[in-house]
């Protein structure tokens, strides 16, 4: 082992830099925090607690014992808390516990090293969870800082400007970025995810579901939360608002307080006559653990890792556990007029608890209204000139919702409207169903895409009129007809009052907020379809644009090892020299000192060391042989002494520019 080695590597730390590690090891773990149980942060805490009060109090060790119940205690913790289950939480709790334990036995730079090289494995368990923009700049930062802390370290002077150390580690780290770059477009992507296991487990359900009752979706559409976003191929395409209906799923069965889509639905094919011009998009949803895929009624394509129903709800085959896009092509307008005997059986069916007086209702209905149409628009006028009321918050419903629905309370969200005017249709002998998704959305205009919320959570009615086959009817129209127009606002309502919508005009302030939202909302999207949703897909579709498409299998990867070598070797020219001027400031003077000396006459010769060349000089230049001797003192003593001051540094440097 040489001794500029054991000289760097066992020096012993000084309270700054202690405080300094700590404080690193802490900014490191704490994302995770939020992701393991509170049992494993406590004792993450409390270890570097113990070792921070310690080191202010104290300037003794504590007894090495302690180690030892410190380490029973986490390992203890770890298993208790995940039953020695084996799996991602147990492992990153591990390295948790077991990184907190390290910093106690901290001593020398040597320790350090040790330390540092450990967090960067933490750092990088981050992205087991989320890729979300904010944590990759996170982890890039502190990546910054462990990097920071590698130069300090090893540096041989004990005191040393930090203005060079950020600057030396800038610089490397931006040196790092053209290599970054070509292995993140150029490196062969892999079809599943690297460690066999998705980011995210056991999500909580989120969004629409396939079941509706009364005051689901209400409750829903009083989150401002997104759902999915919506990037269309032309934006001339764009649907007008009444035709943006984001079909999810379709719901037939009821017991007349609960709809329920089919569990378990096979696939089928898309069977239906297609009106108007196919709009072409992108949806990219958020993770709701749910398989329903919510596409503009009515898909005429779907994504292969996904499947349509006979009901044409599209549903993904795994549950959606992590924000994932689709590509999509449908028709807004659209004849679907194929369907089963057992369909139609299905969605005539009716509950036990239809009451004397809907079905009297329905009758007196009828009587007057010989077609179904006319039938379905008498319903339609009842909802609109009666006194029924379209709210967030409607009064709760107790043994038959619908009927007090109906003639009790009318007040109700759109589920309330849906379901009744089903069952209405269904007694009136009309096969009808429910259809649950998102209706609207709001236009980005910062990132030319659309924002559905789940403040847009929607529910409408399907009736079957022979030759115009499944016809949309959507019963909240009637009572509020400005709901295909404009979005619910979810932080203005009252316990029963009508439903208040947003309204454009903001004022110079909520606007200038608003275009804010939108930019980093755009920001947020592009992040995932070009850096977290960087696909195979999308690298092939990066390739084709760019007429790159001829590297495939191992040219592909052949490629990215030699740009990136390429990279590498372009910037060691670039950089070797100053970052060897870098390293060693007292050099970088006396080359400038040498250089002086040659305009005045004196050969210096690459061979000859310090005390030579002030020999040479001081025999041609007499009159300013003391000053020479000086800065060949002042310079061996800095270059080549054990430990050297800043101002020594300062010294050599004001005397070599006054000479």
């Amino acid at each position: 082992m040489n001794k500029s080695y054991r000289k760097i590597n066992f020096r012993i730390l000084d309270k700054q830099q202690h405080h300094l590690l700590t404080a690193f090891l802490f900014l490191a773990a704490l994302p995770h925090f939020f992701n393991l149980s509170l049992a494993i942060s406590l004792f993450f805490f409390s270890i570097l607690l113990f070792r921070l009060v310690t080191r202010l109090l104290s300037h003794r060790e504590h007894p090495r014992w302690m180690n030892y119940i410190f380490l029973v205690t986490g390992l203890v913790i770890v298993v208790s808390e995940y039953s020695g289950v084996i799996g991602k939480d147990f492992g990153v709790s591990l390295l948790v516990a077991m990184l907190s334990l390290k910093i106690l036995e901290i001593k020398t730079y040597r320790d350090a090293y040790v330390l540092l090289f450990l967090t960067a494995f933490m750092l990088v368990t981050h992205f087991l969870y989320t890729q979300e923009m904010f944590i990759v700049f996170y982890v890039f930062t502190l990546t910054f800082l462990m990097l920071f802390l590698f130069i300090w370290f090893n540096q041989l002077q004990e005191k040393v400007s930090f203005y060079h150390l950020f600057l030396t580690t800038g610089k490397i780290s931006l040196q790092a970025i053209p290599v970054m770059v070509i292995l993140f477009i150029f490196f062969p992507r892999l079809d599943g995810p690297l460690w066999g296991f998705d980011q995210q487990s056991g999500l909580a359900v989120t969004g629409i579901s396939g079941n509706i009752s009364p005051g689901s979706i209400s409750q829903l559409s009083k989150s401002s939360a997104t759902a999915f976003r919506v990037k269309f191929d032309d934006p001339d395409q764009i649907p007008e608002p009444e035709l943006r209906y984001w079909r999810g799923p379709v719901m037939v069965e009821t017991d007349g307080v609960n709809w329920k889509a089919e569990e378990k639905p096979l696939a089928a094919e898309i069977r239906y006559q297609s009106a108007g011009k196919p709009v072409s998009y992108q949806i990219t949803t958020e993770a709701s653990n749910q398989h329903w895929v919510f596409a503009l009624d009515l898909p005429a394509t779907i994504p292969e890792q996904t499947f349509i129903t006979k009901d044409y709800a599209v549903r993904a085959k795994e549950k959606i556990q992590k924000r994932i896009s689709y590509n999509f092509i449908s028709y807004p307008e659209y004849l679907a007029n194929t369907t089963t005997t057992e369909q139609l059986d299905a969605s005539l069916s009716l509950p036990g608890g239809v009451t004397n007086r809907m079905r009297l209702f329905v009758d007196t209905l009828k009587r007057s209204n010989h077609s179904n149409e006319d039938f379905v628009k008498s319903v339609l006028n009842h909802f609109n000139t009666e006194n029924f009321v379209y709210t967030l918050s409607p009064p709760p419903l107790t043994v038959n919702p619908t009927d007090e629905f109906l003639f009790e309370t009318r007040k109700g969200f759109c589920e309330h409207y849906a379901t009744s005017f089903v069952l209405l249709m269904r007694i009136g002998g009309i096969p009808a169903r429910v259809v649950a998704g998102y209706q609207g959305g709001e236009w980005n205009t910062a990132g030319n895409h659309l924002i559905v919320r789940q403040s847009d959570a929607h529910a409408w009615s399907e009736i079957w009129l022979g030759d115009k086959g499944w016809v949309r009817v959507d019963p909240t129209t009637a009572v509020a007809p400005e709901r295909v127009e404009r979005s619910i606002d979810p932080e203005q309502f009252l316990e029963g009052a009508p439903v208040v919508f947003k309204i454009s005009s903001e004022g110079m302030f909520g606007s200038f907020l608003k275009q804010a939202v939108f930019m980093a909302d755009a920001l947020d999207l592009n992040w995932h379809r070009w850096v977290v949703g960087f696909s195979r897909e999308r690298q092939n579709y990066f390739l084709r644009s760019t007429g790159l498409d001829f590297l495939e299998g191992y040219k592909l990867g052949l490629s990215s090892i030699v740009l990136s070598s390429l990279a590498i070797i372009i910037m060691v020219i670039l950089f070797r020299g100053k970052i060897t001027d870098r390293r060693d400031p007292a050099k970088k003077l006396w080359d400038k000192f040498i250089r002086k000396l040659n305009k005045r006459g004196v050969s210096c010769k690459p061979a000859d060391g310090p005390q030579t060349i002030a020999k040479n000089a001081g025999q041609m230049l007499t009159e300013q042989k003391s000053s020479i001797n000086l800065i060949s003192r002042m310079y061996i003593q800095v270059r080549y002494g054990k430990r050297y001051s800043p101002e020594q540094l300062r010294t050599l440097k004001k005397l070599i520019s006054e000479f």
